[in-house]
């Protein structure tokens, strides 16, 4: 049995962490398992069931709070450890720290993957840094994944040659059932007259929960028979709720925090919003679409998450009384298996568990 270093800030619920967490659970562990260097010691969602499972945790200064620590803290660790390890995988969002994998090659852990899970960086230091890192990501790197071509041109740049790696799902947790849709909403008093929509996401600024507010409101306005339901915990949450309440939606909007039942909720949810400012691939898009419910999403996500006819696309630049409209459109629709279109467009788990193996273990 061979080791992957996994390379996160923290295992809690978000789209980069429930991308690993399918396929750990799904690769053989007899042949492959998994260890996880974080940046913060708080306990992540996932951290007792990853224990569980046989993987190890290690906790490494953040980069940004004391940089000479990070460096040092790397270095130690791979000096000592790196013989333990076959890979090391670095999932990020950009580039602007690839010191695991420089030292990785200097100690000589053979295979080196960065994976790309996003398309946007903020701020002059971190542009600097992922500028420079760009251009010497490929010496050190012995493979680049991504899980869009989005995401692989925003991080890696066009010059640097990458493999798309889809964001893998469990198709069979998401087959719609009727008598789960009325678990459901008989569980959150959703009646059958009432229009119940979703969100699920971290609260953080990527994924925009303060303009589907604004959508909400508009809805509202018109229609006095929705309901929101958001999943997720995160640094905007506060915000967010002192927002509904400041709109009055407290009786309408419904915060369910993190859950491990997302699947089920999604079978007894009418629709799926999600107009975040940036992304990759989110895999809950993909999540929602097995689940056969419609689904209306940012221009701004990559349009290679369309992979069944369930998503309408809709611009920022319409602004929330554009995205009602376009809400209230909707007629009601037969919820169908969406099984074989998960399965034939390449995000069945199992298989992707597989494939993620041979790459860890460069054995193509």
């Amino acid at each position: 049995m061979k080791r992957v270093l996994q390379i996160i800030n923290k295992m809690g619920y978000g789209g980069i962490e429930s991308f690993l967490m399918n396929m750990y659970r799904n690769v053989d562990r007899d042949t492959i398992q998994f260890d996880f260097a974080c940046t913060s010691r708080e306990e992540g969602d996932y951290d007792k069931e990853i224990k569980k499972l046989g993987g190890n945790f290690y906790y490494f200064e953040h980069r940004r709070k004391n940089p000479i620590k990070y460096y040092k803290d790397w270095n130690d660790f791979l000096k000592k450890n790196a013989s333990k390890y076959f890979a090391i995988s670095l999932n990020c969002s950009s580039l602007t720290s690839i010191i695991p994998i420089i030292l990785a090659k200097k100690y000589g852990i053979k295979n080196r993957i960065i994976h790309a899970h996003s398309t946007n960086q903020r701020g002059l230091i971190h542009k600097l840094l992922f500028s420079i890192n760009k251009k010497r990501v490929s010496n050190y790197s012995t493979k680049l994944l991504a899980c869009s071509t989005e995401a692989g041109n925003f991080v890696f740049g066009k010059k640097n040659k990458f493999e798309l790696f889809h964001n893998g799902i469990n198709t069979d947790d998401f087959i719609y059932n009727s008598n789960t849709r009325e678990k459901v909403r008989k569980k959150f008093n959703i009646s059958e007259n009432e229009t119940a929509l979703v969100h699920v996401g971290r609260f953080v600024y990527a994924k925009n929960h303060s303009f589907l507010i604004d959508v909400f409101k508009e809805i509202c306005k018109t229609e006095n028979n929705y309901k929101l339901f958001l999943i997720g915990t995160g640094e905007l949450e506060d915000n967010i709720k002192n927002k509904v309440k400041k709109m009055d939606l407290c009786d309408k909007v419904f915060f369910l925090e993190n859950r491990n039942d997302v699947n089920e909720i999604l079978q007894g949810m009418d629709l799926f919003i999600f107009p975040s400012n940036y992304e990759g691939l989110p895999v809950t898009l993909i999540e929602a679409q097995a689940s056969g419910i419609e689904i209306y999403a940012s221009e701004n996500i990559s349009h290679e998450s369309k992979i069944t006819d369930l998503i309408h696309f809709l611009p920022l630049e319409i602004e929330a009384t554009g995205w009602s409209k376009e809400i209230l459109k909707k007629e009601k629709y037969i919820r169908k298996n969406m099984k074989n279109e998960i399965v034939n467009n390449s995000y069945d788990v199992k298989k992707l568990s597989n494939d993620l193996t041979k790459i860890y273990l460069n054995d193509n």
